[in-house]
Order: structure tokens, then sequence, then C-alpha cells
């Protein structure tokens, strides 16, 4: 017999579940924050929500759950937050990425883009010339933002 991972397994039903039962929810035109997200919150980690949401969901109710999210979180995550969401990558197209920038907006205001830099310089300093690629050709103003932040960083000289 097969070595099998329970865990894994009962994860991967609940995900199925879920999926069908988000499908519904959508089609009943219920709200994603009140319907959707306390179902996945209580099963998933807050970076597996964000990917089961960007997997089954319209962008319309990827923004919501995004914005729900991020609005939950304690203010004082920033690289850790990042680290948990984004444990292989960065990219602006991920949900997981675009949630911890919303996280850091409602922290930092105005500066937000200035401690994004700063973390991820620390945490993704590879990423930086392809974030800032990737940013020019968006449309959205956060990420517009960011990438100009990034620039103005790689041109910065350290005293």
């Amino acid at each position: 017999m097969a070595k099998v991972d329970v865990y894994d397994a009962l994860k991967a039903d609940e995900s199925r579940a879920l999926s069908s039962w988000g499908k519904t929810a959508i089609r009943l035109k219920a709200d994603p924050v009140t319907s959707i997200l306390p179902s996945f919150t209580s099963i998933f980690y807050a970076n597996e929500v964000l990917e089961l949401s960007q997997l089954l969901f319209p962008k319309t109710i990827q923004y919501s759950i995004r914005k729900a999210m991020a609005d939950s979180w304690d203010l004082d995550l920033d690289i850790d937050l990042l680290k948990t969401l984004n444990r292989e990558t960065f990219l602006f197209d991920l949900l997981c990425s675009r949630a911890w920038m919303d996280y850091m907006s409602r922290c930092y205001g105005s500066k937000a883009d200035v401690q994004m830099v700063s973390a991820l310089k620390l945490y993704k300093p590879e990423r930086i010339p392809t974030l800032i690629q990737e940013g020019e050709t968006s449309a959205e103003a956060d990420v517009l933002s960011l990438t100009e932040a990034l620039k103005k960083s790689l041109q910065e000289v350290p005293p």
C-alpha cells in the first residue's frame, strides 16, 4: 500500500469542495468577503487562500478578497508577511504579492513604496530588475508607483 499524506489529501478534498461552493456563491451573487473568505481562512493559510482565490475566482472577487485579507492583518508584520506570502517569488500578477502591497500601503501610507523597496531589496534583490520590467507595462497606479521607486533605488549611490 502506498504511503499517503492524509493532511494533503484532506486539503485537496477541501479545495475541491470550496471551489464548488465558491462557484455557487458567485452564481448567487453572494458577497465574497462574507460568504467565501471565512470558509477559506478557517481551513487554509493566508497564502493558500490568496492562491486559491486567484485560481478560482474572477478578478473582481480576487480584489475583494485581497483587500479584506490585507485589511485584517496586524500592523507589524512587514518582511515576515512578505516571506510568508511569497515563499517562492514576488510577482506583480500574484495575488499574494498584491495583498502584501495593499497591506504595506495601509501601514505606511505615502511612505509605502520606500518601505516596500527596502523589504524587497532585503528579501528578493534578484527580482528587482524583472519587477521593474514587468511593472512598466502595468496600468495599475500602485504597481507603477512601486516600479518608479524600484528604479530610483537602483540609481541611488550608497554613501
